[in-house]
């Protein structure tokens, strides 16, 4: 069994990482930075050994330094995430935007249709979380995040109440994949990490984005209902055998 899980193991870090390859040579890292954390929780959640998932993750962390090194717009990002100021007419002038748009909105909001979405550029897909807490305040924004987490916890109680090791695997993926997009962006918005250029999910726009996000909740959906099947043929089987 063990050289047998040692091949499956050296399969999926050879898939992975050249996944990952092609999204750093297409300078997609915001993907790449989605796929490889989604990979580190499934390997964990798969295998249970923190050696194996700090190895990974010190090899994830070797790439993106010289993902750093190699490419120009990384060490802008990087520069404009520590100082957006700094380059306010240029590269920083987005980020500045987004956070003047989160601070004009206070708690309150200055109502619908009354802020200024259009002074951020790409105000319909990764400053979306921006333009909301303008409108409607950081309390509204605060909310969507809680939103989020009832997520998070019943993707991952679907995924502990799998029957099976492969649906649990699945629920798990499907659940931290939105998790970490959710974070990712949110995060770039606020300042809190650099920014990559991926979508809030259920909320901004692009079609192919709501697609799968629609069949990510589908397959917990249809695990959750596996998981019921499961649970009413064992409350029958008990009710049959007189107990």
């Amino acid at each position: 069994a063990q050289p047998l899980q040692k091949r499956r193991l050296l399969m999926s870090f050879g898939f992975v990482g050249a996944l990952l390859g092609l999204l750093v040579l297409q300078k997609d890292l915001g993907a790449a930075l989605l796929y490889a954390g989604t990979f580190l929780i499934l390997l964990y959640v798969g295998t249970n050994k923190l050696s194996l998932v700090g190895l990974s993750f010190l090899g994830f962390g070797g790439g993106a330094y010289a993902s750093y090194l190699l490419f120009d717009h990384v060490r802008a990002r990087i520069a404009i995430w520590q100082n957006p100021w700094a380059a306010y007419e240029s590269q920083g002038y987005q980020i500045v935007q987004g956070l003047i748009a989160l601070a004009s909105g206070g708690l309150l909001g200055m109502g619908l249709g009354m802020g200024v979405p259009s002074a951020i550029p790409a105000y319909h897909t990764d400053f979306i979380f921006a333009v909301i807490c303008e409108e409607f305040g950081l309390i509204f924004g605060v909310a969507m995040i809680a939103l989020y987490v009832i997520f998070i916890v019943r993707g991952a109680l679907i995924a502990l109440n799998a029957k099976s090791r492969f649906d649990m695997l699945v629920a798990f993926g499907c659940t931290a994949m939105i998790t970490l997009q959710s974070f990712i962006i949110i995060g770039g918005v606020i300042k809190l990490i650099p920014l990559t250029g991926i979508t809030l999910p259920f909320v901004s726009y692009g079609g192919s984005s709501m697609i799968v996000c629609m069949m990510l909740v589908g397959v917990l959906q249809g695990i959750a209902v596996k998981n019921g099947q499961a649970e009413e043929e064992m409350l029958e089987q008990i009710e049959g055998n007189g107990l």
